[in-house]
C-alpha cells in the first residue's frame, strides 16, 4: 500500500501545473470571457516530446488575435498522471478581438 501511495505521490508531483499566457497589453481580455478557440494537444513524456503550431490568422478568420495561453486543464493532469507521465497533453486558448 505504502508504494502505491508513494507511486501517486510522484505522479502527482511530475505532472506540472503551467500556465503561459500572451497577450496584447493594449487589449483587455476579462478572465470570464470564453476563448474563440480552445483545443487539447497531445505532448508525450511530460511535454519533452511533440510540437504544435497554431495558426492564429486560420483561427481569428481575419481578426486580431489578443491572447494566447497554453494550459494544463484538469482532465490533462489526469491523463498525466494515470499514464505516469507518458502522456502529457496541454491545452491551447486563443482569444480573439
Amino acid at each position: 500500500m505504502k508504494k502505491i501511495l508513494m507511486s501517486l505521490c510522484i505522479a502527482v508531483l511530475a505532472t506540472s501545473c503551467g500556465t503561459v499566457t500572451f497577450k496584447n497589453s493594449s487589449v483587455n481580455i476579462l478572465k470570464d470571457t470564453p476563448p474563440s478557440y480552445e483545443q487539447s494537444k497531445n505532448y508525450f513524456l511530460g511535454g519533452l516530446i511533440g510540437t504544435n503550431n497554431i495558426n492564429v490568422e486560420e483561427v481569428c478568420e481575419n481578426k486580431t488575435a489578443v491572447q494566447f495561453q497554453s494550459v494544463k486543464t484538469p482532465i490533462d493532469i489526469l491523463f498525466g498522471v494515470i499514464t505516469a507521465g507518458i502522456y502529457s497533453p496541454k491545452t491551447a486558448k486563443v482569444w480573439c478581438q
